[in-house]
């Protein structure tokens, strides 16, 4: 009875009187069920990985905080795995290390980055028992039968083009973003060509302002 009120899942079987006694109980003796020692008769950790590119970076910061806040509501945890960028194998490496030991879940928030071969087929092996979910578009073929949010930065910028609108701005010189800066031809960098520099001069458009190509 005392273990199956102070799991908490099976507490509602048992009436209020032995439920307030054996809780009032644990207070006083300050008893907290061992998660290890929970794990080896449930299977389950109740830890979630989370790939990411650094702790460091405010991109990735944020999201594992927000996740972190998140998971705690529901009795879990999460711990994070850096892979910088340029180490290609490495969050295959990451995940195999991470399926040893038995956490529940995973959440990666580097997406498509930095998986080759190697590392999609440890996603198989690892998916094979526990789920996990990517952060991306469907830009990478090994990773398309996976969970996965895309992230709506459409949403984002046209909020931003709109504000910049209502303070009365007629023309942007340049918007860049990582990754995507325009080519330059014949010194002049022109937007042309480049999918994500196109989209935010229709999305400035969208809100009545003049981001030219050049």
């Amino acid at each position: 009875t005392a273990s199956l009120i102070l799991n908490g899942n099976q507490a509602h079987r048992f009436s209020k009187q032995p439920r307030d006694a054996i809780l009032a109980a644990a207070d006083k003796l300050g008893y907290r069920p061992q998660r290890a020692a929970q794990s080896l008769v449930t299977g389950k950790t109740r830890n979630v990985a989370l790939i990411l590119n650094s702790l460091a970076n405010p991109f990735f910061g944020a999201y594992a905080s927000r996740l972190q806040t998140h998971l705690m509501e529901h009795g879990m945890t999460a711990i994070p795995f850096e892979v910088e960028s340029e180490q290609v194998e490495a969050k295959g490496t990451w995940l195999d290390w991470i399926d040893m030991r038995a956490v529940d879940a995973a959440i990666d928030l580097q997406g498509a980055m930095g998986i080759g071969p190697s590392s999609a087929k440890t996603y198989e092996r690892f998916t094979a028992h526990r789920p996990i979910i990517y952060r991306g578009g469907t830009d990478s073929p090994l990773l398309a039968n996976y969970d996965r949010v895309i992230i709506d930065y459409d949403a984002g910028v046209r909020d931003l083009m709109q504000h910049l609108a209502d303070m009365g701005r007629k023309e942007l010189g340049v918007v860049t973003v990582r990754g995507h800066v325009p080519a330059t031809t014949r010194g002049v960098e022109q937007a042309v060509g480049d999918n994500t520099s196109l989209r935010l001069i229709s999305l400035a458009e969208d809100a009545g302002l003049h981001l030219p190509e050049q």
